[in-house]
């Protein structure tokens, strides 16, 4: 675990959970860490999206509290839509 600015906070090492492309434009990793807050613990889902967007490379982040399996399908539904939203936005 590493400890960050917050009040305490340490992060546990980051695993990569999948990798995949929803468009050729787009990269997209999932990752999972731990966070824990003096007492407190949480498992934070992230996706990273490396977008290429009017030659440029321009990154997104979304972050999801981890509850279970569902909630990995779910950050994946919610990246997917916002991804291809934001690549329609800017052709």
């Amino acid at each position: 675990m590493q400890s960050c600015g917050s009040e305490g906070a340490t992060l546990g090492a980051p695993i990569l959970i999948d990798s995949y492309s929803p468009n050729e434009k787009v990269r997209t990793f999932i990752i999972m860490t731990k966070i824990l807050f003096g007492e407190n613990e949480i498992v934070r889902l992230m996706s990273l999206n490396m977008i290429k967007i009017k030659n440029r490379l321009v990154n997104l982040v979304y972050y999801k509290d981890y509850e279970g399996l569902e909630s990995i399908t779910k950050l994946k539904s919610k990246n997917d839509y916002m991804v291809l939203l934001l690549l329609e936005e800017n052709k």
